[in-house]
């Protein structure tokens, strides 16, 4: 007997790979989770780094991937 399992990576899905310029606002100090392991879709609330004025605020993950 063969299983065959169609499981798709969530790496494919993962934040940074779908949003690479999310990097750049992302609190590296404040976030103890690895962004590796979130999908863009995550409704996890973490820490950001505002480009345009340095304010450090939280938001969930698909509010800020949402278009």
């Amino acid at each position: 007997m063969v299983l065959v399992l169609n499981i798709k990576s969530s790496v494919d899905k993962s934040l940074f790979n779908v949003f690479p310029n999310l990097r750049i606002e992302w609190d590296y100090q404040s976030n103890t989770i690895d962004p590796k392991k979130l999908t863009y879709g995550s409704g996890k609330k973490v820490f950001w780094i505002c480009s345009s004025c340095n304010m450090r605020f939280e938001s969930t993950v698909n509010n800020r991937t949402k278009g």
